[in-house]
């Protein structure tokens, strides 16, 4: 049997699906769009976001999960995260987005190493970097959003896009 590459895939399932919040939005910004984004999608200023919003792309300050306090296996449940630029600083990038897949975890765990080498350029058990997905258990069939990411105190100034790490 070949060696196998230990998984280094956490599952981290959605909390608070209410991502959208009516109070606090005016009549222009939907119209406009998020202010933290440019006309092409790209995050241009830091905002705090639910997994429904995040886009191929979005790079992360932090990806939950990854700290010291992940070593017992468990997935925090997520609610809304930190995109930044990917010029700034960020622990990690949204790679693939998929809707109404199976939640079942191997599913899930086999779409996100799939989709892996088409956006950074090498398979991902080639790959440094880990890999992690946001879902929502509860449902038969779910949203994903897969994310690359590096260990918890590492950080990069550049997108993961085609890096080959």
């Amino acid at each position: 049997m070949a060696d196998m590459k230990p998984s280094r895939i956490r599952r981290v399932a959605v909390a608070g699906l209410a991502v959208l919040s009516v109070g606090g939005l005016s009549a222009c910004s939907l119209f406009a769009g998020p202010q933290y984004r440019d006309s092409n999608g790209q995050v241009t200023a830091t905002a705090s976001i639910g997994p429904s919003s995040f886009q191929v792309g979005d790079c992360l300050l932090t990806v939950p999960g990854t700290g010291d306090d992940s070593s017992d296996g468990a997935s925090p449940a997520v609610g809304k995260l930190t995109v930044v630029p990917c010029s700034s600083p960020h622990q990690g990038e949204i790679y693939a987005i998929a809707k109404n897949l199976s939640s079942d975890p191997d599913s899930l765990d086999q779409y996100c190493e799939q989709q892996f080498e088409a956006f950074d350029g090498i398979t991902w058990d080639q790959s440094t970097l880990n890999i992690n997905y946001f879902y929502t258990a509860s449902q038969a069939t779910t949203d994903v959003q897969c994310v690359a990411y590096l260990d918890a105190g590492e950080t990069t100034e550049a997108s993961f896009k085609g890096s080959q790490l």
